[in-house]
């Protein structure tokens, strides 16, 4: 499978892989509150992968969209719950 395959169509491996050089960068920055904070989702995020629900919505237990998570693999709602807590 390609790189352009894989996003189309991402799994659990490829957004594990993509938290873990997100953190490996986070690494290299100097330590900041927002660096900790960063930090602290992505870890929250591998720890739902192991789990089984990475890519279910902490809210309302539907699916979070691929897309939502390859814009923000570290996101905990989907879209619909998301823009709920916004209005």
């Amino acid at each position: 499978m390609d790189k352009t395959e894989e996003c189309k169509n991402p799994d659990l491996e490829f957004f594990q892989q993509l938290l873990l050089k997100r953190f490996g960068a986070l690494r290299k920055r100097k330590n900041s509150a927002q660096v900790k904070f960063e930090e602290e989702r992505i870890e929250v995020a591998l720890s739902r992968i192991r789990w089984g629900n990475y890519k279910r919505c902490m809210d309302c237990s539907g699916e979070i969209g691929d897309e939502r998570l390859l814009a923000d693999p570290t996101t905990l709602v989907c879209l619909k719950c998301s823009t709920t807590k916004t209005k």
